[in-house]
């Protein structure tokens, strides 16, 4: 058996960043084998410059939808955006397929090891098949309207039983979408199937989610008037957030990732925490670029470090709501629009944090003996921030 011995100026090991007097040793295939002091490694150490990193986690993403780049134009509101992705969703097969290609590599280029991926068709199987990264595909079950909840949830079973052909049954999960878009019986009947599986749910992505639960008003009732439902036959308003609204269903639940959070007040954090929930599996994934792209809107960073620093992790949205599928560029958006500059809490969220979110922290997500998370390698880290010229490198 080869091994692969690294000393870089700093190693990430998933929790903390050590000093460069410390060497990473690795198999030919990958498998970590030690963390130890660099005298201790022997020969043949290569000597780099910048900072070693487990791969990256992209723990949420709509990877069907990346023939939408560029299509719609940002900022424009959540109503908007969900009205554009309903009407363009559909393209030439070749173009669909073409497009999740280059979307694949351009994560595999920026260091990203594996997926939580978003699936309403089947159509990006063909192109996981080919790619190493790990995909979790996340099938995901819409229907607002109480009377469609079995339809509903029979058309995703046949979907996820599609990929259940291809894929190992802890890497299919139905899920549902956002609070908005699912009806409480479609909830339930998701939760009663999936007792040890993570379920991810789109939370608070826009005041107008929060709007229709509290009163029964704004933006989203344009939605359901555009899509030919009407909600007034059967939702009344819960005088509360769509989470809270939420929660007394969810909490039934102990797995979740809430993704974007966008309106996510420290009242909600604070209500569903003290109703109790087994947080250590309990995910709030933040996709920064996606929530500016759409909304002009960013999450509270430190109002969710505040409360649950180890749940936080990252995702990409698509194509569609985001310039790049980058962890990088996430992490980047960061310190730029959420004024944090910790380094190693930010590489946590991108690395450990997700693959715990996933469910598959025993082989991914940090540097311990027995696991092959990838390696990275992070040129031009300058006083432990990230720079413009940061570039990500794998090395195995």
């Amino acid at each position: 058996m080869g091994l692969h011995k690294y000393q870089a100026d700093a190693t990430f090991n998933g929790y903390h960043i050590l000093d460069g007097h410390w060497a990473l040793i690795t198999t030919d295939a990958g498998s970590v084998v030690d963390i130890v002091p660099a005298h201790q490694a022997g020969d043949d150490v290569q000597k780099l410059d910048g900072l070693l990193c487990p791969g990256f986690v992209n723990a949420h993403c709509h990877l069907e939808l990346s023939h939408m780049k560029g299509r719609i134009r940002p900022q424009t509101g959540m109503v908007n955006f969900l009205l554009q992705v309903v009407q363009q969703r559909t393209d030439d097969p070749r173009t669909i397929q073409e497009a999740m290609e280059s979307a694949v590599q351009e994560m595999r280029n920026g260091g990203i090891v594996a997926v939580g991926d978003i699936c309403n068709t089947a159509d990006s199987i063909a192109v996981k098949k080919k790619s190493d990264l790990y995909f979790h595909n996340f099938i995901e079950a819409t229907g607002f309207v109480p009377a469609t909840a079995q339809k509903r949830w029979e058309a995703a079973v046949d979907i996820a039983g599609k990929f259940l052909m291809h894929f190992a049954p802890e890497q299919v999960t139905i899920t549902p979408h956002a609070p908005y878009s699912v009806s409480p019986e479609l909830l339930q009947t998701i939760i009663g199937h999936y007792p040890n599986h993570t379920l991810t749910i789109h939370n608070q992505e826009s005041e107008a989610e929060n709007e229709l639960f509290e009163r029964n008003t704004g933006d989203m009732l344009r939605l359901y008037a555009q899509l030919g439902i009407r909600s007034e036959q059967f939702f009344k308003p819960h005088h509360t957030t769509s989470l809270q609204a939420l929660w007394p269903t969810m909490k039934q639940h102990q797995r979740w990732m809430l993704v974007h959070n966008t309106e996510t007040s420290a009242g909600d954090l604070h209500a569903i925490d003290v109703k109790g929930a087994g947080w250590k599996h309990v995910f709030f994934c933040l996709c920064f670029n996606a929530n500016h792209y759409i909304n002009y809107a960013v999450p509270s960073l430190h109002r969710f470090l505040r409360y649950f620093p180890l749940q936080l992790c990252l995702g990409t949205d698509s194509y569609a709501s985001n310039y790049r599928l980058s962890m990088l560029s996430e992490m980047l958006a960061m310190q730029q629009r959420g004024k944090y500059n910790k380094l190693y809490r930010m590489l946590q969220m991108a690395t450990l944090n997700g693959a715990k979110a996933l469910g598959i922290e025993q082989t991914y997500g940090s540097f311990e003996k027995g696991k092959r998370p990838g390696v990275l390698l992070l040129s031009d880290v300058e006083n432990g921030m990230l720079t413009k010229q940061t570039a990500v490198k794998r090395l195995c």
